[in-house]
């Protein structure tokens, strides 16, 4: 987010959740997976239900990735990850 100026009021870099992500994607209702590289954290993404919304739906939520791991396709395949694991959590919708 700091990469493209979006912080402040209103990001989700700004988000609760942010400093508390264990906590929040622990339940089974959601999932977050880390990739790592050579040189160690290199993107994330998840999916957890979505706020106020009907429990058939869920959200991908923060998925981000450094400049280096960009291009390769890794995005395409951990939203494949992200809604496999929600059709197997029970979701309809993302």
């Amino acid at each position: 987010m700091t990469e493209y100026e979006c912080v402040g009021e209103g990001y989700s870099i700004n988000d609760p959740e942010v400093d508390q992500m264990f906590e929040t994607y622990n339940n089974d209702r959601s999932a977050f997976f880390v990739l790592e590289d050579e040189e160690g954290l290199a993107g994330c993404g998840g999916i957890g239900p979505l706020a106020n919304g009907d429990s058939s739906i869920c959200e991908l939520k923060k998925m981000y990735f450094y400049r280096r791991l960009r291009g390769r396709g890794l995005g395409r395949k951990l939203i494949e990850l992200c809604l496999d694991r929600a059709r197997q959590i029970g979701y309809k919708q993302c």
